[in-house]
């Protein structure tokens, strides 16, 4: 069986299950700045850029989710064999980014569409999404406020762990005999981000 980066399904789900489009953009961005072949390099460009046109598209950015389709497509163009060999079917995808440019310059709303993936990738996915309890696709809930706005309110999270590591930082320095103290700043951030994760679990799930 062809194998995959473990982050390049994480990404399949986010994208044709969970609809996290900030996340799709999240984990391929990691692989896209690793990639050393120049093809695969632009073929993950242009998937994250489908993902992030979808992020502006539901959230009534349409010039954005616009230009980033464009630059999507000819992305998708130049780099179709090394999408092919991610398992996903390149006519489909082009197919389903001109609908959605059409349907944008119609000014219909936001709608889920979803990678059709081929016989090798789709059993490494259909896994994934066993062991994590997840369906193999899924409508975008627009009442989820937390997934429409991700970007926004994660920006506003990073914000509160680096005033939260700065005031430790303080206690950690001068302020011995605490709890604070007692742990390194690495384990408190830590700890941190536990926490904001938990609360975006909750939120997710309303």
């Amino acid at each position: 069986m062809k194998t995959y980066d473990d982050l390049y399904i994480e990404f399949l789900a986010y994208f044709n299950s969970t609809r996290d489009y900030f996340e799709c953009h999240e984990v391929l961005e990691e692989i896209w700045k690793e990639e050393q072949d120049q093809g695969l390099k632009v073929a993950y460009q242009a998937l994250l850029q489908v993902a992030v046109a979808l992020y502006h598209w539901r959230r009534h950015n349409d010039i954005g989710a616009t230009k980033t389709f464009v630059k999507a497509l000819k992305n998708i163009e130049i780099s179709k064999a090394s999408i092919d060999a991610l398992g996903v079917d390149v006519d489909d995808l082009v197919k389903q980014s001109q609908q959605c440019m059409e349907e944008i310059e119609q000014g219909k709303d936001y709608r889920s569409i979803n990678l059709k993936l081929d016989n090798q990738v789709l059993p490494v996915y259909e896994a994934y999404c066993q062991k994590h309890n997840l369906p193999l696709y899924a409508v975008s809930d627009l009442s989820d406020t937390f997934l429409v706005n991700k970007h926004s309110l994660r920006k506003k999270d990073e914000v509160t762990i680096n005033n939260i590591i700065k005031y430790m930082e303080h206690f950690h320095t001068n302020v011995p005999n605490t709890w604070v103290a007692r742990h390194s700043i690495e384990q408190i951030q830590a700890m941190i981000e536990e926490a904001i994760k938990d609360n975006e679990e909750i939120n997710f799930k309303q």
